[in-house]
């Protein structure tokens, strides 16, 4: 099989695990094709950097999450640091979209379409228009002297392809972590790992939360430094309260398919909502960032304050939802946290086993009163900063320790 017959099968896959719940079938018969072809496929020279000043980084990044972009840069600053790049100079693309405006990353991908010459096109008509969207991309790379790719984002078809041509180009790419992985989408993690070790490319991933389980095809590639866990907190800073203003958040669930307010999962929040302030209950919830947009307070119950999850996770007694990261985050870091018993069965094992004793975790109107009740005296607020015996380091941090490291060999 050829290198693009690889790639052309590890993008439809990708394809189908976005629409498709549940372990496929068709794995392992790609992992095996990627095997074989190792010893047969011709493998390029990885980039030289002979003059530094001229390379780049290409920096994938969601604006929606505001996160600062000088953090982003200095994370990707030691990141090169830690792994003996040279300082790369930065090249943001952004993937949100505003309102009647396409994103940086597609407006990207159509300027690199224009600049295609005839032959190109005409290849890429003849083999296919996958065909002409990877020689576009991979010509992108080449003329930017593209070096190192920075996602601080994923699991988008757009930012997924263009990771794939960067193996595909021999690139090397790490990626920021927002937070955990389904099962399904792991099964392509686990290709794209695969795919990396027949180019001989090292991909690294950056965890979100120190000690926040993931995947084996994350986990087996996990940033470590001085054989402590790297991680960066890839999302708006949650802000630091002094009191206590709600009994319950609940954090809002997403869909990466048709309106979220239209699905059952949607309607276990209100429902729960409702419960809630029948026990005269104060009660915040916290949309997803995709459904700010959507969900108002004209949708939801009347006395439920609507709320950005930074702004208020730190100021409630109990924290509910379904398979949000912000729930296994908040638990690790000490907070009591309550799930939907419907979601159970869409949580990955490696999530589930943060939690001694799943009954204990599951959400009923009962056992949450028991948990308010609990903490009814609890007016002021401890803002826990780290997870104990957890033995990591923030990727921000590290400038000075690694300097230090260099000037003392």
């Amino acid at each position: 099989m050829t290198d693009f017959g690889i790639f052309k099968k590890i993008w439809n896959f990708h394809l189908e695990r976005r629409l498709k719940d549940g372990l496929s079938l068709e794995k392992e018969s790609l992992l095996k094709d990627i095997r074989k072809a190792s010893s047969k496929l011709y493998k390029r020279n990885l980039h030289v950097n002979s003059d530094n000043n001229s390379r780049n980084v290409l920096i994938i990044y969601n604006s929606q999450r505001l996160v600062p972009v000088d953090l982003m840069e200095k994370a990707v600053h030691n990141f090169q640091i830690i792994n003996n790049h040279s300082n790369l100079n930065p090249i943001f693309v952004d993937v949100f979209a505003r309102k009647f405006l396409p994103s940086q990353m597609k407006i990207l991908l159509l300027k690199s379409l224009l600049k295609l010459d005839f032959n190109s096109i005409m290849d890429g008509f003849h083999k296919g228009h996958m065909s002409l969207l990877a020689s576009c991309v991979e010509k992108w790379f080449s003329h930017n002297k593209i070096d190192l790719i920075c996602l601080f984002t994923s699991n988008s078809r757009l930012v997924e392809f263009y990771r794939l041509c960067a193996i595909k180009e021999n690139i090397q790419h790490v990626e920021f972590l927002h937070g955990t992985s389904s099962d399904s989408f792991a099964e392509y993690l686990e290709l794209l790992e695969a795919y990396s070790l027949h180019k001989k490319v090292k991909n690294y991933y950056v965890n979100l939360c120190p000690g926040l389980p993931q995947p084996p095809a994350i986990y087996n590639n996990l940033l470590y430094y001085d054989n402590k866990q790297v991680f960066f907190s890839n999302e708006r800073t949650w802000e630091n309260s002094l009191k206590i203003r709600y009994d319950v958040l609940i954090i809002g669930g997403n869909s990466v398919e048709g309106n979220y307010v239209d699905t059952r999962f949607f309607d276990i929040e209100i429902s729960a909502m409702n419960d809630l302030l029948s026990k005269d209950l104060n009660v915040v919830y916290c949309p997803h960032p995709s459904n700010v947009n959507f969900i108002n307070e004209d949708i939801i119950p009347k006395g439920v304050t609507i709320s950005m999850l930074y702004n208020v996770i730190n100021s409630a007694k109990v924290i509910i939802g379904g398979d949000s990261c912000a729930l296994f985050t908040s638990h690790l870091l000490g907070k009591s946290v309550l799930i939907f018993p419907e979601f159970w069965s869409l949580i990955p094992a490696n999530l589930i086993a943060i939690f001694d004793e799943k009954q204990r975790y599951t959400y009923s109107i009962k056992h949450l009163i028991g948990l308010t009740v609990l903490n009814k005296n609890i007016k002021n607020i401890k803002n826990i900063s780290g997870i104990k015996n957890i033995d990591s380091i923030n990727i921000l941090s590290l400038h000075d320790k690694v300097n230090k490291s260099i000037f003392t060999l």
